[in-house]
C-alpha cells in the first residue's frame, strides 16, 4: 500500500479506498514484472531506442511530378500551377 500512496502523490492524484484495493494488485504486478526485469543478465547488451531493427522502414527519397499530385483539383482557384488566393486587406505599398 506504500508503494501506491507513493505513486498517487507523485502524480497528485486522491483516490478513494476502494479504487485503491482495486489498484494496487495491478500496481503490485507491475512492480513484480520490474523486478523480473532487474534480474536479467544485460552485459554486453547495446542500448537501443527500438526493439528491432529499423532500416527496414527508409525508404527513398523520390521528388514526384506535381502533376501526379492532382493539386489543382482540390484548389478553390487555380492560377499559373499554383494555388491562387485573395488579397488580404490593408495597403501594402512601400
Amino acid at each position: 500500500m506504500r508503494d501506491l500512496d507513493h505513486v498517487l502523490k507523485l502524480s497528485y492524484l486522491d483516490i478513494s479506498e476502494e479504487e485503491k484495493a482495486q489498484f494496487l494488485p495491478q500496481l503490485q504486478r507491475t512492480l513484480g514484472f520490474m523486478n523480473d526485469l532487474d534480474q536479467l543478465d544485460l552485459y554486453g547488451v547495446e542500448p537501443s531506442a527500438y526493439a528491432t531493427d529499423q532500416a527496414h522502414y527508409l525508404r527513398e527519397d523520390v521528388v514526384n511530378n506535381q502533376n501526379d499530385l492532382f493539386l489543382e483539383k482540390n484548389a478553390p482557384s487555380w492560377e499559373a500551377q499554383c494555388f491562387s488566393v485573395p488579397k488580404m486587406g490593408g495597403d501594402v505599398s512601400a
